[in-house]
């Protein structure tokens, strides 16, 4: 400890300037001014100032300088004497010191050597720094996290954390609030992608059965979202879908994505978690989740058709994981090719209805997000057939006639049509409907139509999908069809031929 004589003659004004300046340095700070500041300032002072700061300025320009320190050599070098001050900085009131005392436990385990992590548990760090996960502050528990993670980089520390601790991971995922559950298992989904061994201390903890064990009371529908909420949390990152993948989730999601006797929203967030999870998980599992979410969306369909009560978010949920499992080459085509009556059928019947998720499911199928937008021949001639079978059974007729009939809808569908034209405008069959019917290249092309950005963004990017479509297509149109469409992608988005632009008038003032 710092005595107080040494505290009392600490200048505080001026520690704060030169703290404050420390911390703007730009780039890696020099060593001779690292060195030079801790000659002058060492950690105990530091530390000691800070634990009786008044000012917020003060608490900043400390901590921001102690961070830039802890990044050089020099200062990485003295870290095991700050272990002492960062217990202490755990419990502290301010959220800024708490986090700086996070970075620097971070920053001390950072190797994952077993030495390292037995200083630390020496320094009585572990237990405050697992707690630290549940702190109010969400970037005080994300840096206490990542200290975390870099401790299951060694063998010892995945002891720590998947000890018999009260506040080992386990223990906080099953009787933290939902928030503290989704930072355990998100830590333990991140941690699980380290290594092998991270791997197999995840899998032998029994951490995952505190979620499999929330899906499964079915007598809790609140307790069960909370679960979904965190496998969706889970599924959007690579390293929680291997952590899910490594449980039964994949089977209890198609069992109650099938399940007709539980709740509704129950089904939609299965089909939710169960769309994210499908690039990851093996043909048969993916197989057997589009087989189920086609059914669902048959039996929904059946409902509507006998005018039964049926869930539209249900039918929404449904739409939309048919989009995202579509949004992939191989998805897609499953989905065209599977079955007499295969999962994008559903879609197409909903987006020529029109329904808004329908249409966006459709655009996904189509390659509205990938690179490559075509799929293999059977797959395009079945996708083409479900749409125009779908348009013959209409009102429309024809495929033109439809878009246009849509277009001429809500703002929500009109932008969701564009986003379906711009991947069908890669196709022979689309640009010829579209080139037949002035009416509807009148429309698309018309710049005062949209008044959102994102309208005439979307209106701009199916311009300029169907003129290159046309040209390399190189396709004998009706008049001035591809001039109409090449000037509307040459205005840009925002430019309407029928408002020009102010233009600067400069004159000599008139005097009175």
């Amino acid at each position: 400890m710092v005595g107080m004589m040494a505290i009392d003659s600490v200048d505080t004004n001026l520690l704060l300037v030169e703290a404050s300046d420390l911390a703007a340095h730009p780039g890696a700070l020099p060593e001779s001014s690292v060195s030079d500041f801790l000659a002058k300032y060492p950690f105990p002072v530091l530390f000691s100032v800070l634990s009786t700061a008044e000012t917020p300025e003060l608490v900043s320009a400390i901590v921001n300088a102690v961070e830039k320190i802890l990044q050089s050599p020099f200062g990485h070098s003295m870290l095991i004497g700050v272990l002492p001050y960062a217990n202490a900085g755990l419990n502290a009131a301010s959220p800024q010191i708490r986090r700086l005392a996070c970075f620097s436990i971070t920053k001390y385990l950072e190797d994952g050597d077993s030495s390292s992590v037995q200083t630390a548990a020496d320094a009585g760090i572990m237990d405050p720094l697992l707690s630290t996960i549940c702190d109010e502050d969400s970037s005080v528990a994300k840096e206490a996290s990542d200290a975390i993670e870099n401790l299951a980089k060694s063998s010892a520390g995945l002891e720590v954390i998947f000890g018999a601790s009260q506040n080992s991971l386990k223990e906080l995922a099953i009787h933290g609030s939902s928030l503290v559950q989704i930072r355990a298992l998100s830590l333990a989904a991140r941690i699980f992608g380290l290594s092998d061994v991270a791997a197999a201390a995840v899998q032998t903890s029994g951490i995952l059965s505190v979620l499999e064990g929330q899906l499964k009371n079915s007598s809790d529908t609140l307790a069960q979202l909370n679960a979904f909420e965190i496998l969706s949390e889970l599924a959007e990152t690579p390293a929680g879908a291997r952590l899910l993948l490594a449980g039964t989730f994949v089977s209890q999601l198609v069992f109650w994505i099938q399940n007709a006797e539980v709740d509704s929203m129950v089904r939609s967030r299965s089909m939710q978690v169960a769309s994210r999870l499908i690039k990851t998980i093996s043909e048969p599992d993916a197989l057997q989740i589009i087989d189920a979410i086609g059914n669902c969306l048959g039996r929904v369909e059946n409902f509507a058709r006998s005018s039964e009560r049926w869930d539209k978010d249900e039918k929404d949920a449904a739409l939309d994981a048919l989009g995202q499992i579509g949004s992939f080459s191989h998805g897609a085509q499953v989905l065209l090719l599977r079955g007499a009556r295969p999962p994008a059928l559903y879609v197409v019947h909903s987006a020529f209805k029109p329904e808004l998720a329908g249409i966006h499911a459709l655009a996904l199928i189509a390659g509205s997000e990938r690179e490559d937008v075509l799929l293999n021949e059977q797959a395009e001639n079945v996708l083409r057939d479900l749409i125009f079978d779908a348009i013959h059974v209409s009102s429309q007729k024809t495929l033109s006639n439809s878009l246009l009939h849509l277009l001429k809808q809500t703002a929500e569908l009109r932008q969701a049509v564009y986003r379906l034209l711009v991947p069908l405008a890669s196709r022979t069959w689309c640009l010829l409907e579209v080139s037949s019917n002035d009416g509807l290249v009148d429309f698309i092309v018309d710049s005062r139509i949209e008044s959102s950005k994102q309208g005439m963004e979307w209106r701009h990017a199916c311009c300029a999908a169907l003129a290159t479509g046309l040209r390399q297509a190189i396709l004998s149109v009706r008049g001035d069809t591809l001039e109409k469409l090449n000037e509307a992608a040459r205005r840009g988005p925002y430019l309407s031929k029928d408002h020009a632009q102010a233009i600067p008038v400069v004159a000599t003032q008139e005097r009175f």
